[in-house]
């Protein structure tokens, strides 16, 4: 089942021919895959309606699925720390920018 709503879902696929929307169909029917927001995005500007090439459809979904994995292979972008295992030091800085300013410091003098 999409998991964005059945009725993004269909609203999405409605523009297609029906010969087009069987690859959408077979992608959902297959148990631990699923279409969401991005992926139907990606396969609409991909393989836009109203009829689209069964492996055309399949390439998209492998391609959004691809770079959704990518994303959730990076590193995150902020670095955060639990508050409660610094609160000894937090009260002696004005600011968590003062903190971070000591911490890139840190870093730098310890990265060489």
């Amino acid at each position: 089942m999409p998991s964005f709503g059945l009725l993004h879902f269909y609203d999405a696929l409605f523009p297609y021919a029906a010969e087009s929307q069987k690859p959408f169909i077979e992608i959902c029917s297959i148990v631990g895959y699923q279409i969401n927001k991005a992926a139907m995005q990606h396969i609409v500007r991909k393989c836009p309606p109203p009829t689209a090439d069964c492996q055309a459809v399949f390439t998209a979904y492998r391609e959004a699925r691809d770079a959704a994995e990518k994303r959730l292979m990076a590193p995150p972008r902020k670095i955060s720390f639990d508050r409660k295992r610094f609160a000894p030091y937090l009260d002696k800085f004005r600011s968590d920018q003062e903190i971070e300013k000591l911490f890139l410091e840190f870093l730098r003098e310890r990265a060489g």
